[in-house]
């Protein structure tokens, strides 16, 4: 009877014991299951920060653009408008030129006027030059 209770008894602390040493295997294997989800998770982390920052560096860059464009647009608006303008000027000039409605002082006031339009559409296009090539270097 003791033989049958020893045998027992050593049967069962084997059985626990190799039943322990699966156990601390499986807790291995989750441990280090765990561990490399986590360093995926990590990467695809870092994955993403970078699309997100290329994507937020192409949005600044298009922003650019478009900014540029409209400076390219704007001044090119500008000049047209100030070239209409000198047009104007200069009809009202001859106008007056032919009704001789006109002193020699009012003539030389008008002729400046004409002088200094000249001027301010020299200046926007130079600025129309310049925010071309601002947009040419851009792209």
């Amino acid at each position: 009877m003791k033989i049958k209770h020893f045998i027992i008894v050593l049967l069962l602390g084997f059985q626990f014991g190799f039943s322990q040493e699966k156990t601390n295997d499986s807790k291995k294997n989750a441990v280090e299951k765990m561990e490399k989800a986590e360093r995926e998770h990590k990467k695809t982390e870092k994955a993403h920060k970078k699309a997100e920052k290329k994507r937020k560096k192409a949005e600044k860059e298009l922003k650019k653009i478009n900014s540029a464009k409209k400076d390219v647009s704007k001044a090119n608006d500008k000049v047209s408008k100030q070239r209409k303008d000198l047009e104007k000027l200069n009809m009202k000039l001859e106008k007056q030129r032919k009704k001789e409605k006109f002193s020699p002082s009012d003539e030389l006031k008008m002729m400046e006027k004409i002088k200094n339009k000249q001027d301010d559409i020299k200046k926007s296009e130079e600025r129309a030059e310049k925010a071309l090539k601002k947009l040419n270097k851009i792209d």
